[in-house]
């Protein structure tokens, strides 16, 4: 939009309220206030009723304190959020995205990860041969030799290979050395 706005191809920009212009107040008054009209951008907020070139709007006036109160509640909500994970986590729950090889999520519980015991063979392997002594990279070749599928390979079928971080993230991986309770599912 910005590189848009630089070669003169808008001259409007609308949002369905401030805050999907910015929620840092101090960013979005820099645009409102000094960057549009240098421009000679219209900005609408329609949510808002704010309209940058009606000069009797006083929805405009009060532009600035909305934006301060999008940055407050924007950092309050950040805040509880990872407050709630953080708890959760605390609890043994999962809260990530993507599940480490070896795990899915438990489909009567998306906060429980549960065993998928055809990646944990492989997750097996690569311990026992850890503990075995065997180095990163001579695991990672073992697995690539044996054409041993990657998470994404089982998951997605797509063709990859083994990396040596994807290894060693493997063995260092908590999710491995936690006691979980967990129920096995192939």
């Amino acid at each position: 939009m910005i590189n848009d706005i630089e070669q003169d191809k808008i001259n409007m920009v609308v949002t369905k309220d401030l805050s999907r212009l910015g929620r840092d107040y101090i960013g979005t008054g820099e645009y409102i206030e000094k960057w549009f009209p240098e421009k000679n951008i219209r900005y609408v907020s329609i949510n808002d009723g704010i309209d940058t070139f009606e000069n009797n709007n006083g929805n405009n006036d009060i532009a600035p304190f909305k934006s301060i109160l999008n940055d407050m509640y924007s950092k309050d909500l950040s805040k509880k959020i990872r407050t709630a994970l953080h708890t959760m986590q605390k609890q043994g729950k999962w809260v990530g995205g993507k599940t480490a090889i070896g795990y899915m999520r438990d489909p009567e519980n998306k906060n429980h990860l549960i065993i998928c015991e055809r990646e944990a063979k492989i997750v097996k392997v690569i311990f026992n041969m850890a503990n075995a002594g065997k180095g990163v990279g001579d695991i990672k070749n073992y697995l690539n030799d044996n054409k041993i599928p990657t998470a994404n390979g089982l998951r997605y079928n797509k063709p990859s290979f083994w990396e040596n971080k994807t290894v060693k993230q493997i063995l260092t991986n908590k999710v491995y050395c936690r006691n979980h309770s967990t129920k096995q599912k192939e």
